[in-house]
């Protein structure tokens, strides 16, 4: 059950800027509603007006997702959708286990679509890694090649989480992912509130996730239109073998 809790002015801001409320959204008795605890015990808060404004503007894009008919009309929308996310998204997101050198999640086989995978190959054409990077998908798919006559990424997940397989983006010397700014939906909406301990493959267990209708199944659903208004006939399936 979630419950609306009034937060005194002194209070650091739940959206994560480290200021008091006074100080950051100035909003007197500003109320935010209570969604959970994270494993330290610690509340989890987000803004429903501001969500519900954020939903107003995906309700748009949605609709807007059905009439695309180029690759370059839906990567614009695509961008515009994490563009008008991003308020409410960083606010939640910085309430997570998760923290900019924590990579236990990139250690598994990532699902993409074929759209989110040309934002991908867009963004690292004139990348300076580029050369390394593609050396790495190459030699993943030599290990986890693709079955014939489709996608068999269930097939592979288990075995590539168990492996310690990074993903071919991370720089494993300082766990942070070489794509951020493009990185799939899957990767973006990944946001655990459990013992970030929890998520390594020697000790997964119970491992609590945050979900939200808005920043977690609306922006999956947009993605999944733009894919299939461009690429109607290419299910999401292991990243690396987009490429």
């Amino acid at each position: 059950m979630t419950m609306h809790r009034t937060i005194n002015q002194a209070t650091i801001c739940p959206c994560g800027s480290g200021k008091a409320i006074a100080e950051c959204h100035k909003k007197a008795n500003a109320k935010w509603e209570f969604v959970g605890n994270n494993y330290l015990g610690e509340p989890i808060y987000t803004d429903p007006s501001l969500e519900s404004a954020i939903k107003e503007r995906l309700d748009k894009i949605e609709q807007r997702a059905y009439k695309v008919e180029t690759k370059q009309e839906a990567l614009d929308l695509l961008d515009e959708m994490y563009e008008v996310i991003a308020p409410g998204y960083n606010a939640i997101s910085n309430q997570m286990s998760c923290r900019k050198g924590c990579a236990a999640c990139c250690y598994q086989a990532i699902p993409s679509t074929a759209l989110e995978t040309a934002r991908i190959k867009k963004f690292i054409a004139n990348h300076e890694r580029r050369d390394e990077w593609l050396e790495k998908i190459k030699e993943l798919k030599d290990h986890y090649p693709k079955a014939n006559g489709g996608s068999n990424f269930t097939e592979l997940a288990s075995p590539y989480f168990f492996e310690g397989k990074p993903c071919p983006f991370l720089s494993t010397e300082d766990n942070t992912c070489g794509i951020y700014p493009v990185r799939p939906q899957t990767c973006r909406s990944h946001m655990v509130v459990s013992d970030p301990q929890s998520c390594h493959a020697q000790t997964v267990v119970n491992v609590g996730m945050y979900h939200s209708q808005v920043y977690t199944e609306q922006t999956t659903k947009i993605v999944l239109i733009l894919n299939v208004m461009i690429y109607p006939n290419k299910n999401p399936e292991f990243l690396i073998h987009l490429f």
